[in-house]
């Protein structure tokens, strides 16, 4: 397929999903109850130390128990 023929038929699903979606009502000013945004607060797993000791050790810089990484930077 060709860029011109995937542009089309991508325009052609946005045309027909906008159709489809034109008479559903949404409420413009819909806020979540409190008590539906969080969610129960547990116990949590325990942490692999193991696990962390090779994370923190293949890492070009880590100080403590964190990397230090810039974004993209560890490819």
């Amino acid at each position: 397929m060709d860029e011109k023929s995937i542009e089309s038929q991508a325009q052609e699903i946005m045309d027909n999903f906008f159709e489809a979606m034109k008479d559903i009502e949404v409420e413009e000013d819909f806020i979540a109850p409190a008590s539906q945004s969080y969610r129960e607060e547990s116990e949590g797993k325990k942490g692999d130390e193991e696990y962390k000791e090779r994370f923190l050790k293949n890492a070009p810089h880590s100080k403590g128990d964190a990397i230090v990484a810039n974004k993209g930077s560890w490819l």
